[in-house]
């Protein structure tokens, strides 16, 4: 893994792009996992947006960035995916917690994941948080891969059976 994920605050154009994405990845995420129906997933995941983002790229405590990748020694940097968090007032200090990461299919497997949660911890405390959270759903085990790896444990469990 040789190479730098910087992370950039997402202009307008990249926040529409972004919204766009992750609206329908959210759906897919929350249909694959059982939760939401094909038919009601559109309407839902929209609702949420609204209720996490109200005032979009303006919404205060959250954080939105994309990930620029540059080659180790090289100067330009190429957008490599997106990543949102919120920052807020938790028992022991600011929390950070991760709402949406994506690196872009035509980087994955380069372990630009790992760069990016490192991007992530470092920018969260920079900004003061002194813990991370996230949800995963239990089917993405390529993300529990990544999260195992940088050094996320398990802090709470939910599961069901189809009978």
């Amino acid at each position: 893994m040789s190479g730098l994920i910087t992370l950039v605050p997402m202009n307008a154009e990249q926040y529409d792009r972004f919204e766009q994405r992750s609206l329908a990845d959210y759906a897919d995420e929350k249909i694959q996992a059982g939760t939401w129906t094909v038919e009601e997933a559109p309407e839902r995941a929209a609702e949420s947006f609204a209720r996490y983002l109200p005032q979009r790229l303006d919404t205060p405590h959250a954080h939105l960035y994309m990930l620029m990748f540059s080659d180790a020694g090289e100067q330009s940097q190429e957008e490599a995916g997106y990543i949102w968090f919120n920052i807020t007032d938790g028992v022991q200090g600011k929390e950070a917690f991760l709402l949406d990461i994506l690196v872009y299919d035509s980087y994955q497997g380069r372990g630009l994941g790992t760069l990016a949660m490192k991007a992530l911890e470092q920018e969260a405390h920079r900004l003061g948080a002194v813990r991370i959270g996230l949800h995963v759903f239990g089917h993405n085990e390529r993300a529990l891969h990544v999260y195992r790896k940088s050094g996320y444990r398990i802090t709470d469990i939910q599961m069901s059976k189809e009978i």
